[in-house]
């Protein structure tokens, strides 16, 4: 539909909306009522109405999801303008604005993103520096009590957008009011509350009162605030010395802790006098007071100031620290803008320009900082034009900042917006609508509550055909699982279509619990999983394997006993239970070690001899070789035997030693156990030729033939064969995801030096010793069209289903019954940025979500009894507001205990049809970079075969030396031209050489190869410095990442990152320079095959650049004036610094354009063309291309 059409179909107010262009807006938007229609329009009318370029409007939202739904609809009405609008989500829009401004941020360095073990590690550290007597230097059994607590404190300290100075002026303000009011709250309460302490308490308030009139009559007087005394903080409740002191302003967000102070009492005495009662001073007084050491009541606040400063110092000295390192974290990406705009007016002026109009979708979901953001970007204009939508009833992402006053604030700040209401639902029956709002009326901090004549009833528009809301009870928790899966099972049985069904819970936990007797039903279920890696079995098994290695090679040959047993049992070597027994009876019956007897059993001697192998690389190779050793990812697929262990006739030994251990334990004097432990702190050279020697003895003596435990079995072999592949796609590909997660993790923790295999340990030991999660996130049948959905109540928000069942509705888990933790470090009454998602208001909230993701039938259901068997009770919100409850009804006994039986194997493997249905998830947001189109055309090395085993599948692959220099090379150039655009200074030569030496000291290189490749690479940098063939200049932008400015080719969507774009503003052009480390080529000419297959894949990397550019949104409109090849290493003959410069035709751009096309489409649909009859060559390569254009493979 074109706009007109679409226009004319809105309602009143929705068109209302549309219309008002100019000034700020707020939408209080319910469940159901077209909101994402309304942005949409509203942008395309801005465009229609006015002159404003499409990238002058900024589209913010919470969810990748929600960006991409957005810019659909846009592209729907406006066409391909739709990609030159920026749509982000607050996260990616604080990326964007760091790539494209680098000069701004992290000193200009390339800064990299800390997880949660490095915050961990560094918290730790801040920790160990604590003086004893500081607060949270207290330890439990040889752990800090406090580090996973200062985490979070130092997240939700950048969610609200505070620094450690505002902290110090909020803490500062707070302590001085405290130190004024104590004595006289001690007065009040110093005898039992009574009638006359109404009389006492009442004054307080004014008392409050009248000192903040006095401090801001003398803050008139003076021309502003005095600075405080840094010994305010510490003050004692009786010291009043401070009490003339005026604070200094507070950032805006706080409310003085005076106002909020006398607010609570005036409310408290009020209710009091009215009711002539004293409970409500009691309820005063256990909220704010508790009694200190000498038994007097103080604020409770004042007592836990001392632990909240010292968070402040932690906070401060963490900053610091990811300073120094060049690190950031998840909430930096935000913060850090706000941090750059108000220290560089000049950014901050050249983003208000940049944005012309702004919107924010969920607007209820922001926190504190997000909220700063927007304004530094509104500035100081009266009528900035800025519209937010949002719903106060659907707020419920406390529990990672949001704050749903953030509402209340916009209206404060931008003096009482345009408020607009859509109340017209064009989503679910009435009926639905009538029980959810009986829910959340329940609400006491609501906006209807709050602002004259607000009305957010909302009126149905949909079908009440078939329409049916009931709350069906059972007696135990088992039987309502049963009872919904039966259900659902019924409703499918009656035609009903499988993904029209969802079932919501407030927790994961009790949609595992209802996983088996869905599968009972034999239903297919979409349920995406939060996956532990660190609970994979293969990870698992290299993680024993691994610790069976390190206790070889440091000689802890107890600990490598008792870990044997449990690898050796592992069914990827193919040792049977009875070989595995007798190999048991054997070393008990001789007193000897496990290794000892494998070495001397023909059936485990391979393996013994391997595992003596890989202890012998443990300080010889980069750790992701080991690993890659230790799984069986040699070229080979397989284990391949080393046969460099030297065997030795044990009757003619060649050393002193063998000779000595041969002797003395044929004697019985000692054991095998002994020997081996007096070898040291290594695993001597000689204990191996002894050990190998009986072995190679021992095994003639016994002449037994191998068996299935060769060399050729591994992990690898066991976890990804082609067999594997076929019966259990599903667990294949979470296998090999979660390896790729675990490499990944490696790769990204920041280190200093080579990592090892112990670091490897000691990097599993701290996640769980810490309780982190290694966490990737998979989905179980999301492309099978015939599946039932389970989430979560907060995962199903802006969702809607035909039929919705909300389960486990007990009050323990939604109601007023709900248990919170509570906090070891508390924040004061005027600084509320601790998530509130146990409120009752929050519950009540994520419940009206739930309900209201329902069309036509809505069911709740709860048990009488949990699976504990103790009582339970219904949600209290649902007792009189929803409908009649049904009562519970039997359920077949032996439905439960198959479910029960079946559960563990169902959960754990669950049913897949395809490889097809498995990636969909991946293609649908997949991008294709140069490097992934090079990959899938390079017959050479396996073509599409390759590109589906590791860009698809992201089969995992040690970095080899090559690459490692590769990227510390780019890396150090990037930061100086980085350092120029920054400061308009050249980086002298031994800062850059040293720059470089960091980096290649984080690739993980071996000794060796680390020694060779910082001599060719300080040689390389310093001619090429000297040479002058790279120019620098302040309109250079290093490593530009193009991935989110949303460039298509057709339907191809691509994404890359640029090593270097020129650009020029006055004269609108782009120019890109891709640096190259190796040999460098004098022409586009290779004389090899080898060069020719090269040189054709840079040609269409710049070819791929030039696309990727004009498509992209915010550097389409520049005129791109070339690419070049920019070879870092001289010529080897000449020593010369070379490049390769080209332009290309449009008649050859477009062919380009079109193979393009032709590998998307391959690539989407999986359609990968069998290359086995093209010849691995250059031609090969030509040929393959060809025939894509012709569309004839």
């Amino acid at each position: 539909m074109d706009f007109q059409t679409r226009y004319d179909q809105l309602n009143p107010a929705q068109r209302q909306a549309v219309d008002h262009i100019y000034g700020p807006l707020f939408v209080l938007a319910g469940p159901g009522t077209g909101k994402t229609e309304l942005l949409s329009m509203r942008t395309a009318q801005i465009l229609r109405q006015t002159d404003t370029l499409p990238d002058s409007i900024l589209c913010l939202t919470f969810t990748e999801s929600g960006a991409a739904t957005m810019r659909q609809r846009l592209r729907q009405i406006i066409g391909e303008d739709a990609y030159k609008i920026a749509i982000h989500t607050f996260h990616s829009f604080g990326t964007e604005i760091i790539n494209q401004h680098h000069q701004y941020f992290f000193r200009g360095a390339d800064a990299q993103p800390a997880d949660e073990l490095v915050q961990h590690q560094i918290i730790t550290r801040i920790l160990e520096g604590l003086d004893w007597r500081n607060p949270l230097s207290v330890k439990n059994n040889g752990e800090f009590v406090y580090t996973s607590e200062l985490i979070r404190v130092i997240s939700e300290f950048k969610q609200s957008g505070l620094t450690p100075a505002e902290l110090r002026l909020v803490m500062a303000d707070n302590q001085r009011v405290i130190t004024d009011i104590t004595s006289d709250i001690q007065q009040v309460f110093a005898t039992k509350i009574s009638k006359k302490t109404i009389e006492l308490f009442a004054p307080l308030a004014e008392k409050i009162a009248e000192r903040i009139g006095e401090e801001n009559a003398a803050k008139t007087s003076k021309g502003g605030a005095t600075e405080l005394s840094k010994n305010t903080t510490s003050s004692a409740p009786n010291n009043t010395a401070t009490t003339a002191q005026i604070p200094t302003n507070l950032p805006s967000s706080i409310t003085p802790y005076a106002q909020v102070l006398a607010l609570s009492i005036a409310h408290a005495a009020q209710e009091a006098i009215d009711a002539n009662s004293t409970k409500p001073l009691t309820a005063w007084k256990n909220k704010w007071c508790e009694k200190n050491a000498a038994g007097e009541f103080v604020l409770k606040d004042f007592t836990a100031a001392e632990k909240l400063s010292a968070a402040i110092d932690v906070y401060e000295a963490y900053g610091n620290v990811l300073t120094e390192r060049s690190l950031f974290d998840y909430d930096d990406m935000i913060l850090s803008v706000i941090q750059a705009c108000e220290s560089h007016p000049e950014l901050r002026a050249n983003l208000q320009e940049q944005f012309q109009f702004i919107m924010v979708d969920e607007f209820q979901d922001t926190n504190l900082a997000q909220l700063r953001l927007l304004f530094d970007l509104t500035g100081d204009e009266d009528n900035p034009n800025i519209m937010a939508v949002g719903d106060d009833d659907q707020a419920i992402f406390s529990f990672q900042g949001a704050d749903v006053g953030n509402i209340q604030r916009f209206r404060q700040h931008y003096h009482d917006p345009k408020i607009i209401v859509l109340t017209d639902n064009y989503r679910s029956a009435a009926d639905i609508l009538t029980a959810a709002r009986g829910v959340i009326t329940q609400g006491a901090d609501r906006l209807e509550n709050t602002i004259d004549g607000l009305s957010k009833q909302l009126t149905a528009h949909a079908s009440g055909s078939g329409a049916q809301v009931q709350v069906q009870e059972f007696t135990s928790a088992s039987e309502e699982r049963a009872g919904v899966a039966q259900h659902i099972a019924e409703l499918i049985k009656r035609g009903e279509n499988p993904a029209h069904i969802t079932v919501i819970a407030r927790h994961h936990k009790e949609l595992i619990e209802l996983l088996p007797y869905l599968y009972r039903q034999n239903l297919t279920v979409n349920y995406e999983r939060h996956d532990d890696i660190l609970e994979q079995n293969i990870i698992q098994a290299l993680d024993k394997l691994a610790r069976v290695v390190m206790a070889i090679h440091q000689n802890n040959l107890d600990a490598a006993n008792s870990l044997l047993p449990e690898v050796i049992a592992h069914p990827a070597f193919g040792f049977s239970a009875l070989d595995i027994w007798q190999l048991s009876l054997h070393a008990y019956k001789n007193r000897q070690l496990w290794l000892e007897s494998m070495l001397a059993n023909s059936t485990f001697q391979p393996f013994g001899e391997w595992l003596l192998e890989r202890a012998k690389d443990v300080p010889n190779l980069p750790l992701e070789e080991q690993l890659d050793k230790l799984l069986g990812l040699e070229i080979d697929a397989g284990i391949t035997l080393i046969d460099s262990v030297q065997r030795t006739s044990p009757e003619n030994p060649q050393t002193p030693s063998a000779k000595k251990v041969f002797d003395r334990d044929s004697s019985g004097t000692h054991s095998g156990r002994e020997l081996l432990q007096s070898t040291g702190e290594e695993l001597s050279s000689e204990l191996r030729t002894a050990i190998a020697a009986r072995a190679s003895s021992d095994a003639r003596r016994e002449k037994r033939s191998p068996s299935k435990g060769s060399s050729r079995n591994s992990l690898a072999a066991h976890y990804f064969s082609p067999e594997a592949l076929a019966e259990h796609p599903d667990a294949y590909l979470t296998t090999l995801e979660s390896l790729r997660t675990l490499r990944q993790k490696l790769r990204d923790r920041a280190t200093d030096e080579t990592p090892t295999l112990a670091d490897f340990l000691e990097f599993i030991d701290l996640h769980r010793s810490t309780k982190t999660r290694l966490t990737h996130i998979r989905p179980q049948a999301s492309a099978l069209g015939g599946a039932i959905n389970l989430m979560t109540a907060h995962k199903s928000k802006g969702l809607e289903f035909p039929h919705v069942f909300v389960i486990g509705a007990i009050d323990s888990a939604w109601g007023e019954k709900v248990r919170s933790r509570s906090r070891l470090i508390r924040y004061p009454a005027n600084l509320q940025i601790q998530p509130a998602g146990t409120s009752y208001d929050e519950r009540l909230r994520l419940f009206f979500v739930a309900m209201t993701r329902a069309k036509t039938t809505l069911t709740m259901t709860y048990s009488q009894t949990n699976d504990a068997g103790s009582d339970t009770m219904i949600a209290s919100f649902l007792t009189d507001h929803t409908p009649a409850i049904i009562p519970a009804a039997d359920t077949p006994t032996a439905q439960i205990t198959v479910a029960h039986t079946d559960w563990s194997t169902r959960l754990s493997a669950p049913t897949t049809t395809a490889l097809k249905d498995l990636l969909a998830p991946v293609l649908e947001t997949y991008k294709l970079s140069a490097t992934h189109l090079n990959n899938f055309l390079d017959v050479s090395r396996g073509g599409p075969q390759h590109f589906l085993l590791n860009n698809l599948l992201h089969f995992p692959s040690a970095k080899g030396p090559a690459a490692g220099y590769g990227t510390a090379i780019h890396a150090t150039l990037a930061y100086l031209h980085n350092h120029y655009r920054a400061t308009g200074q050249l980086l002298d030569q031994p800062a850059t050489q040293h720059y470089f030496d960091q980096q290649l000291s984080q690739q993980q290189l071996s000794p060796v190869d680390y020694q060779a490749y910082q001599q060719r690479g300080q040689a390389s940098l310093q001619q090429l410095q000297a040479s002058g063939a790279v120019r620098f200049s302040r309109q250079q932008q290093a490593e530009l990442n193009l991935a989110g400015q949303q460039s298509r080719l057709g339907e191809a969507r691509l994404t890359g990152m640029l090593d270097l774009a020129e650009i020029d503003q006055a004269a609108k052009t782009i120019q890109v320079t891709d640096y190259k480390t190796g040999q460098p080529a004098r022409s586009w000419h290779g004389r090899t095959d080898y060069e020719k297959i090269k040189l054709h894949k840079y040609r269409q990397q710049l070819m791929f650049y030039q696309l990727l550019v004009e498509s992209s949104r915010d550097y389409g409109h520049l005129s791109f004036a070339g690419a070049r090849l920019q070879f870092v290493e001289p010529d080897s003959k000449t020593g010369d610094i070379l490049s390769l410069e080209d332009s290309f035709s449009r008649e050859e751009l477009a062919k380009f354009a079109q193979l393009i096309s032709a590998v998307w489409q391959k690539i989407t649909t999986l359609e990968l063309p069998d290359v086995s009859d093209y010849s691995a060559d250059y031609k090969g390569v030509q040929a393959f291309e060809e025939d894509l254009l012709a569309g004839s493979v």
